[in-house]
């Protein structure tokens, strides 16, 4: 999934909360 960098924020954002098992249903589809 390409993201412009106005995203880049965001998935940062989503990427630590997903790091802390917040957010497993939306990253598995990326891995």
């Amino acid at each position: 999934m390409l993201i412009d960098t106005d995203q880049t924020e965001p998935i940062l954002v989503a990427a630590e909360e997903y790091d802390a098992g917040a957010l497993p249903f939306t990253v598995r589809r990326e891995s």
